[in-house]
């Protein structure tokens, strides 16, 4: 009977140590993914700020009509 509750026990610690070892790698997965998202997110934007065309508030008029 004190066999089996040693042997329990040490199991029990087993698992755990393999759940906090778990849930750090999701932890670090999570981080890793939002970063990504961000990264993704800023890389867009830079890429429509790139592309969008940019006017000054006033634009002088033509003098002549285009050929």
């Amino acid at each position: 009977d004190g066999e089996l509750n040693n042997n329990t026990n040490q199991e029990v610690k087993k698992l755990e140590t393999q759940v906090g070892k778990l849930e750090q790698m999701i932890g670090k997965l999570t981080m890793e993914n939002y970063i990504l998202k961000k990264e993704k997110e800023y890389i867009l934007q830079r890429k429509k700020e790139g592309s969008s065309i940019i006017t000054g508030t006033y634009l002088n008029p033509s003098k002549k009509a285009a050929d």
